[in-house]
């Protein structure tokens, strides 16, 4: 049986309704999104820096309970790993702090936080890496060509052991600069470093 036109025509605009209305709450979602959504972001971007200062200023005022100490950083990678557990690890000094970064987490006695912030923002990226606290800020230097070359190589530990040793001197060295020129500036201040 064929429906008749008019019963056609209220289906047509009970459906052309229903697109309208449609249309209409996602013309409305549309404008209402954007500085909703716009808001959500700006709530979260402020709420994401403050933590982020607050993390900064942490990692600072730990770093100056620390003032000089040095740390060694190693990784979980096996080749790596049993190298420098075996021919590195007993020739340290005792007075260096040990971090040993198992996958993406650090073991060390000192908070993780503090660690995982301080490995994040570390200038010359690559493990091992020697680092010293000087003057609220983490000083490092890289010593991952240096130990593969002594791995794949056959080099004596020895040999390696010379590059760390150098490389603790250059950051003592670079601390030691960075102190004088803080405190020359604190001398030449109108307030005298007060």
């Amino acid at each position: 049986m064929v429906a008749p036109k008019s019963k056609i025509r209220r289906l047509a605009g009970g459906f052309l309704s229903v697109l309208w209305v449609l249309r209409t709450i996602i013309l409305v979602i549309l404008c209402i999104s954007p500085p909703g959504l716009f808001v959500i972001l700006l709530v979260t971007e402020l709420r994401d820096k403050k933590e982020a200062e607050a993390l900064q200023l942490e990692h600072e005022r730990i770093l100056r309970t620390i003032e000089g100490q040095e740390f060694f950083c190693y990784t979980s990678r096996q080749r790596s790993r049993d190298w420098v557990e075996s021919n590195v690890l007993p020739q340290l000094a005792e007075d260096v702090q040990v971090i040993f970064l198992d996958g993406k987490t650090p073991k060390c006695p000192l908070p993780q936080h503090f660690i995982s912030y301080a490995l994040r923002h570390l200038d010359n990226v690559g493990f091992p890496n020697v680092m010293i606290a000087a003057n609220g800020k983490m000083l490092d230097a890289s010593l991952h060509h240096e130990l593969y070359n002594a791995i794949n190589q056959n080099l004596p530990p020895e040999q390696f052991m010379e590059h760390l040793n150098a490389a603790q001197e250059e950051l003592r060295t670079e601390a030691a600069r960075s102190t004088r020129q803080i405190d020359k500036l604190q001398k030449a201040s109108p307030t005298g470093g007060n």
